[in-house]
C-alpha cells in the first residue's frame, strides 16, 4: 500500500533518475502489467463502442480513437449507450464506464508520474505524481 516517504523513512536517500526504477525490476514489471491491462480495457471499450453504434468495427474503433480526451471517450460512450440500450443494461454499462474511467485516471497518473528508488528502502519504489509536481512548478 502506498505510504508517504515521511511515514516510512523521512531521511531516506532518493534517486529519481529515469533508470532508477530498474533497481526494483519485479516492481517495475508490475507497473508494466497495469499499463498493459488498461490498454486492453481501452481496446475493449472501443470495440463495445463500435458494437453499440451498429457499425463495422473499424469505423467505430476509428471514431473512438479519434477522440483525444479520456473523459470524452466515456461521455461519448454513455451518449451512444443511452440511445442503444435501455433499463438495466444501460445502468450496468454506465456503472462499468464509471469504473473504467477511475481505472484510466489512475493509470494516467501512474504512467505520467515520476518513479524512483531509495537504497535505504529495499523492495520499494518511490512515486511522485505528475499532479503534485505540476503544482510545485508554478
Amino acid at each position: 500500500m502506498p505510504q508517504p516517504l515521511s511515514n516510512v523513512r523521512s531521511r531516506a536517500a532518493i534517486d529519481l533518475e529515469v533508470s532508477s526504477i530498474m533497481e526494483e525490476p519485479e516492481l517495475a514489471a508490475l507497473i508494466g502489467g497495469i499499463v498493459g491491462a488498461c490498454s486492453i480495457l481501452e481496446a475493449k471499450i472501443a470495440q463495445l463502442f463500435a458494437e453499440l453504434m451498429g457499425t463495422k468495427a473499424e469505423f467505430g474503433v476509428a471514431i473512438h480513437y479519434a477522440i483525444v480526451s479520456g473523459p470524452a471517450h466515456a461521455d461519448v460512450l454513455k451518449a451512444v449507450a443511452d440511445k442503444a440500450l435501455s433499463g438495466r443494461r444501460r445502468e450496468l454499462l454506465q456503472a462499468l464506464v464509471e469504473l473504467a474511467k477511475k481505472a484510466m485516471k489512475r493509470r494516467h497518473l501512474m504512467t505520467h508520474g515520476l518513479w524512483g528508488h531509495s537504497p535505504d528502502i529495499p523492495k520499494a519504489l518511490l512515486f511522485d505524481s505528475a499532479r503534485s509536481r505540476s503544482r510545485d512548478v508554478g
